[in-house]
């Protein structure tokens, strides 16, 4: 299992080092693409572009991997501190604000709906799953 966790912690790492490189500033030769992914739109479920759309999937994609990295941690760990219910119903909330950010209603609306089924119970000790 000491093996699991650090596995899950290495997973986790990247997803955390990925959403900290998404706002580092882009290089310079980027700043045409960024230009022009922000001058197209993406017409579903409403008005985006495709740099909201590239920007989103990427913030999500490090949520998740971060996440993903935890859970296996804590499922790892014989007495894990913080129950998985708790860490799925964070990445719930974080994904919902992403998704109102930079996605359509249905994202958006599909993330609350599952934070709000993560809620009831929150309050009870941790389990191992």
């Amino acid at each position: 299992m000491r093996s699991l966790r650090w596995s899950g912690a290495t997973i986790g790492a990247l997803g955390a080092i990925h959403i900290v490189a998404h706002f580092a500033p882009p290089p310079e030769e980027a700043g045409p693409i960024l230009e022009q992914m922000r001058q197209t739109p993406i017409e579903l479920m409403g008005a985006h572009t495709m740099l909201q759309f590239h920007l989103g999937f990427s913030l999500a994609m490090g949520v998740m991997l971060l996440a993903y990295g935890v859970v296996v941690a804590l499922v790892a760990d014989p007495a894990p501190r913080v129950g998985v219910r708790r860490i799925h119903t964070l990445v719930c909330a974080v994904m919902t604000v992403l998704s109102m950010v930079y996605f359509h209603p249905l994202a958006w609306g599909m993330c609350l709906v599952a934070f709000a089924i993560s809620l009831p119970g929150l309050g009870q000790p941790p389990s191992p799953t």
